[in-house]
C-alpha cells in the first residue's frame, strides 16, 4: 500500500497504523527494534559506549546525541517489548 506521495506504508508496531517508511516515526521505530533485538551485552555498549577501560574510539548514544537519548531508547525498548509479548500472548 501507497500513501498519496507514493511512499511505502507499513504497520507501525507502536501506534498500530499504517506510517510511510520514510518517516521519522518509522525510523525510530526500526532504530528501537534492531536495538531490542540485540544481546543485552550489546545493547548497553551501544547505548553507554564501551567500558571505561576500553581502548576503543566508540562513545554512548548521549555522548553522540545528547543527555537523555539512551534513557529513552531504553524507555522505547521496554515499550516496545511489552507490545510484542502481549501481543505473543493473544496468538492462539
Amino acid at each position: 500500500m501507497l500513501d498519496r506521495n507514493g511512499h511505502k506504508l507499513v504497520r507501525s508496531e507502536f501506534s498500530e497504523q499504517l506510517v510511510p517508511i520514510s518517516s521519522e516515526a518509522w525510523r525510530h521505530e526500526c532504530e528501537v527494534a534492531f536495538l531490542l533485538g540485540l544481546p543485552i551485552a550489546m545493547q548497553e555498549q551501544m547505548l553507554d559506549g564501551p567500558p571505561h577501560n576500553s581502548d576503543q574510539g566508540d562513545r554512548g548514544v548521549d555522548a553522540v546525541r545528547g543527555n537523555g537519548v539512551a534513557a529513552m531508547l531504553r524507555s522505547e525498548m521496554e515499550r516496545l517489548g511489552a507490545i510484542r509479548r502481549r501481543r505473543n500472548r493473544n496468538v492462539p
